[in-house]
């Protein structure tokens, strides 16, 4: 999958979470952490989570 495509299915994802009753700042950062870790990879999000904290 391409990016544009990734964006899309999170949007659309962050929309209907918010149809659920999730509040807006939460869907936003599911939504985010998901999309970092697809984008990317897991571990990739673990690192930059960890080397954000120690510093």
């Amino acid at each position: 999958m391409d990016n544009t495509t990734i964006g899309i299915i999170g949007f659309l994802a962050m929309l209907l979470l918010m149809f659920l009753g999730v509040p807006i700042g939460v869907a936003m950062g599911i939504g985010g952490f998901i999309g970092f870790a697809v984008v990317n990879s897991w571990d990739t999000l673990i690192e930059t989570l960890l080397s954000a904290h120690q510093e």
